[in-house]
């Protein structure tokens, strides 16, 4: 296993073996009916993130878990555990001390009541989207791509389907991407799930793949883009897909 790249750093040695989508955001039962990736890392390059997603999850599961989303039920419940440990004590102290009184509104703005609300860290939030992501590329087409190489904005899950809509009208390649029946989609748990596309672009003297990608995190939903050089090690099964005409067509690596 010392000879495997780890996923993070893209340097041999992985001591050990990282669980994607983070547990943190996989609810009771989900590792039993759902598929789950592992892949080589760090212990080191590992825990870096440990931090981040324990505190992302605490800012969006109780949220989930107020909108009725499936499955955030049994994470709310891995989160309250957490919360006991000396660790899981002190983020929830941090979040207090900057909590500020909000009013509750549901989606359509009918008022809920009065509450505390967390400040939102979008950076950190957006920091798991990549981590998420990159995880992807590397299980998909072995490839090792940076954090900085990842292109990720976070929406609201709730405005998905209006963004859609919206740019799909403009003609934006993204949203058209991610609407073709060539994409790969994978549940992971009740509310998390992972949408993709890969699209050969040749070049010279190499094929540069773009991918496409739509994250759901819970109550987050995360825009992603990425391009890397098709690899001579990449996995015979990664399904690609070539443009053609007004459709897309999948292929595969052979």
């Amino acid at each position: 296993m010392e000879t495997e790249v780890c996923y993070l750093c893209g340097e041999i040695g992985a001591t050990t073996r990282d669980h994607l989508p983070p547990k943190a955001f996989l609810g009771r039962g989900n590792y039993n009916h759902s598929p789950r990736i592992t892949l080589p890392a760090h212990i080191k390059c590992n825990l870096e993130f440990s931090e981040d997603e324990e505190c992302v999850r605490d800012l969006i599961a109780p949220s989930a878990g107020f909108f009725g989303l499936r499955g955030a039920e049994s994470i709310l419940e891995k989160a309250q555990r957490s919360r006991m440990r000396p660790g899981g004590s002190k983020r929830v102290a941090a979040l207090l001390r900057a909590s500020k009184p909000i009013q509750l509104r549901s989606p359509s703005g009918l008022y809920l009541g009065r509450a505390r609300g967390i400040p939102y860290d979008r950076s950190r939030v957006s920091r798991i989207g990549i981590k998420i992501a990159r995880g992807i590329l590397f299980h998909d087409a072995k490839a090792f791509v940076r954090q900085d190489e990842v292109i990720c904005s976070e929406i609201p899950i709730f405005d998905v389907n209006r963004e859609r809509t919206r740019q799909l009208i403009k003609g934006n390649p993204y949203w058209k991407a991610l609407s073709s029946e060539a994409c790969t989609h994978t549940m992971f748990g009740e509310s998390v799930a992972v949408r993709r596309i890969y699209i050969g672009t040749p070049t010279t003297p190499e094929v540069t793949m773009i991918c496409y990608m739509g994250i759901m995190l819970l109550t987050s939903y995360f825009v992603v883009f990425s391009s890397f050089p098709l690899s001579a090690s990449i996995p015979k099964s990664f399904r690609f897909c070539i443009n053609e005409s007004d459709g897309w067509e999948k292929t595969s690596a052979e």
